[in-house]
């Protein structure tokens, strides 16, 4: 279990906040001082409707969509029409926010229409006074002798003014309708007088009014507004900043981004708001939104070397997301621009941003399971760190410790792993300058931890726990002041190392009531504090569910552990489709899980868990190559396909195994494709003995229990039926089946257990359609198929009594009428109530009387 229990802890992950799926928007009346417009309709496929409310606010949820997609939305009013291009439509895209608001103007039809038709009237005596203008030439050109050249002139210019008529009648509509559309509670003053000249149909004075000068103190007045407007945005934005700072002093992290996000609305051109909002975008994960604002910054930055940084970090941050390509794109791009840079002056190769690039190039190559090149970019990076510790160790010591830290992780040995990272610590225990004494203490907690957890893999529990004390130690300094601070490290510290230890040793149950007592404390600090830790909670929840399925064999106490865990995982997984920490821990959850519900007989849910997790490996492994995954994968395809075996016999239905043969083809073929992995062929010896199982079953055997679930069904309707011919059509179609099985495959199990009850029945159903002597049979018949069935002796005596047998019923009423049916009832008692139902149904005979004597019921 040691792999395990180290693969659990290399896959811990965390989490992306759910994003805004609303649209809220706000109605206005065209031209009114931005009055709200109530009552308004607002409908959107997949969303339903809303009507606006006083204050001209309506809201809708679109649950399939996400920030960015474009919605139509349909806006209604009986007499009202929407200000734009169409009457009814305007199309929005759903905000990164709830609280941005889509903003719709109305107008009511008639008022809108008569615009459009004052408007055209101006244009049709504009149109008027061009075509008089056109005349006039004409007659000037026909009644003068003109030279040549004159001529031309005056033609040129004719054709010039028949053009621009032209283009104004084509155009007159979509104009009009245009200007009708203008909403002047955006309009200056300047621009509301134009119109309304022009309302009055007066074009000249309308252009007349907007003169050169006019416009040109108009754009000097609104750049000396912009300009004051963004100088008080930018003190607006930079308030913004200090309180996202004190924020994030005070833990709120949550509130800090938010203020971040403000502050970067109101001046995303400055670089140091920008830097701190992608710092708290990683701090609290969201990686998305941090690329978003820092993609931004690209542009503005001077000199090449800056770019280089701000790149690796988006790199850091796409890789979070598994975002490979982006991220090997960027990197390549910082390592082009800063080659180029060496080229001219080595000095900056010896440069903490050049560090951070080999910093991340190594963690880009471990996720390409590019192990060589991995070693190869970590060794360059411990190079340049030490390059410049030699120059300035309290200034770049913490380089250095990173440096040994990626070395520990790299290696699979648990002795070299503590090694590397007992110098990483020894690096960070010295004087530094330029970092953070809460970054210390906090890489010096996970630093500790981080050797109890290779100690455990080595046996050392003792050490372990003493590391694990001194990683607790470490975050006390930053909790002083605030308890809470820091609070869910710890306990994902106690928690972890006790579900470790515990497998390491065995001795899970000597440890399960402290492992229970961490993890409730876990979960409510979660619950109350929900986000950063989900994916810890998830991950440790995982732990405990496969400690209890796989070491103390407790599929009871694993399943709600379990199920709570995919729950957490499921969500994270919508939120970041395709990662592979998630994915390969929502496996590892998912496969007990479905291994729970074979055994339990459940294979509805085993489908569903077995078919999940593949789904969510097969979108990893689209993508790139994940070793651990295949073999999950494999595990999963044979597992399955012995559970779609049992189904088929189950059923009675052949395509089960027909699914199942198809999951050990693919097994099959990812067999082959990885003939040198370990944990793949693993698996080979349960793919023979699975696929040995599944083709020895004969469609004889698949068959004949369709037909007992066919006859099940007919069972299910019997008895469901109050009609008596009904119940004898079905009971006998029934028994028919049952037969046809037998004769089908003899050897079948199913139709020999159900033949006799089915006999039983259907001579009840012939006696209440006055059929003794068929009852009879079939009684007989179910008897001997199985004498044990002593309740189809009451069908037989009753068969018997009815067709004036007496002397034969005579013996079965006697050998029944003590026996114990139940516990609280004889069949006597039995015997008795089925004359009185008989008698009900207009069923007699004389002999009744004597079965009532004979059974004490005079």
């Amino acid at each position: 279990m040691k792999a395990f229990a180290q693969l659990c802890f290399l896959l811990f992950s965390i989490y992306l906040n759910a994003q805004n799926n609303q649209v809220q928007g706000i109605i206005t009346y065209q031209s009114s001082g931005e009055r709200p417009e109530p009552l308004v309709s607002v409908t959107a496929a997949g969303a339903g409707s809303s009507v606006s409310k006083d204050n001209g606010l309506f809201v809708l949820s679109f649950p399939n969509s996400k920030p960015g997609d474009l919605v139509r939305l349909i806006v209604q009013k009986e007499g009202y029409r929407v200000v734009g291009p169409d009457p009814l439509i305007v199309e929005a895209a759903i905000r990164s926010r709830a609280t941005d608001l889509v903003r719709i103007v109305v107008v009511k039809t008639g008022e809108y229409e008569r615009r459009v038709d004052d408007y055209l009237a101006v244009f049709a005596e504009r149109i008027r006074e061009q075509t008089a203008e056109i005349d006039r030439l004409r007659s000037e050109m026909e009644g003068q002798s003109l030279a040549p050249t004159e001529r031309a002139l005056l033609l040129k210019e004719i054709e010039r003014l028949k053009g621009q008529l032209v283009q104004l009648e084509g155009e007159k509509q979509a104009l009009a309708e245009s200007l009708a559309s203008i909403n002047l509670d955006d309009a200056s003053e300047l621009a509301r007088e134009a119109l309304q000249r022009f309302e009055k149909g007066d074009l000249q004075a309308g252009l007349d009014w907007l003169s050169a000068e006019k416009l040109e103190e108009l754009r000097r007045r609104a750049l000396a507004e912009k300009e004051r407007a963004e100088r008080a945005m930018a003190k607006v934005a930079n308030t913004f900043l200090v309180k996202a700072q004190l924020l994030q002093a005070d833990l709120q992290l949550e509130e800090a981004l938010e203020h971040y996000r403000q502050a970067h609305e109101l001046d995303p051109g400055n670089a140091d708001i920008t830097r701190n909002y992608m710092h708290c975008c990683r701090i609290v994960n969201r990686f998305a939104e941090g690329i978003e604002a820092g993609q931004g910054l690209l542009p503005q930055f001077h000199h090449p070397f800056d770019s280089v940084d701000l790149l690796v970090h988006l790199a850091g941050m796409h890789l979070q997301l598994d975002e490979i390509r982006q991220a090997e794109e960027k990197l390549n791009t910082a390592a082009s621009t800063l080659g180029r840079l060496v080229a001219q002056d080595t000095s900056y190769l010896f440069t903490r941003p050049s560090f951070g690039l080999l910093d991340f190039m190594t963690d880009l190559y471990v996720q390409q399971d590019k192990l060589v090149d991995a070693e190869q970019a970590a060794g360059a990076a411990l190079a340049i760190a030490e390059r410049l510790c030699q120059k300035a160790p309290e200034a770049h010591g913490d380089l250095l410790a990173l440096a040994y830290w990626n070395y520990a992780s790299l290696t699979s040995d648990p002795q070299e792993s503590v090694d590397q990272y007992r110098k990483a610590l020894q690096q960070l225990e010295g004087p530094l300058t330029g970092v953070s004494a809460g970054w210390l203490s906090y890489s010096r907690s996970k630093l500790c931890f981080s050797i109890a957890q290779q100690l455990t893999y080595l046996d050392r529990f003792d050490e372990a726990l003493q590391w694990a004390q001194k990683a607790e130690g470490h975050l006390q300094p930053l909790r002083q002041g605030n308890p809470y601070s820091y609070e869910g490290e710890v306990l994902a510290y106690r928690l972890s190392l006790a579900i470790l230890i515990a497998r390491q040793q065995s001795n899970e149950a000597e440890v399960l009531v402290q492992i229970q007592d961490d993890l409730e404390a876990f979960r409510q600090y979660v619950h109350r504090y929900p986000g950063p830790y989900d994916g810890d909670l998830a991950s440790l929840l995982m732990m405990i569910g496969q400690m209890y399925y796989y070491d103390l064999k407790d599929s009871e106490s694993a399943m709600p552990v379990l199920m709570e865990a995919e729950a957490i995982f499921a969500r994270l997984l919508e939120e970041q489709p395709g990662k592979a920490t998630y994915t390969a821990i929502y496996v590892l959850t998912t496969f007990p899980m479905a291994m729970i519900s074979l055994s339990d007989g459940n294979d509805e849910d085993a489908n569903k868990w077995f078919s999940k997790s593949r789904e969510k490996i097969r979108h990893v492994l689209r993508k790139k190559s994940e070793p651990y995954l295949t073999s999950l994968l494999v595990s999963s395809l044979i597992n399955h396909s012995l559970g779609k075996a049992r189904q088929a016999l189950q059923w009675g239905e052949e395509y089960p195994l027909t699914e199942g043969k198809a999951m050990l083809r693919e097994a099959e073929e990812l067999l082959a494709a990885h003939p040198e992995d370990e944990g793949v062929q693993f698996w080979r010896l349960s793919y023979e003995d699975v696929r040995e199982l599944i083709y020895s079953f004969s469609p004889e055997n698949i068959h004949a229990r369709h037909l007992c679930r066919e006859a099940d069904s007919l069972q299910a309707l019997i008895f469901a039926t109050d009609d008596p011919a009904i119940g004898v059509r079905w009971g006998e179609a029934g028994v028919e089946k049952l037969e046809q099985a037998l004769n089908i495959y003899p050897e079948t199990e199913c139709a020999p257990m159900r033949l006799p009850q089915f006999l039983g029945n259907l001579a009840w159903s012939y006696l209440l359609v006055r059929r003794p002597a068929d009852a009879q049979a079939a009684a007989e018949k179910a008897l001997a198929a199985d004498p044990t069935q002593e309740w189809i002796k009451t069908n037989l005596a009753h068969s018997l009594l009815l067709q004036g047998k007496w002397k034969q019923a005579r013996p079965v009423y006697e050998e029944l009428s003590e026996k114990p049916f139940d516990d609280t009832q004889t069949f006597g008692d039995i015997l008795l109530q089925d004359l009185n139902a008989l008698e009900e149904k207009g069923i007699a005979h004389p002999d009744f009387r004597k079965v009532r004597q004979l059974l004490g019921d005079d």
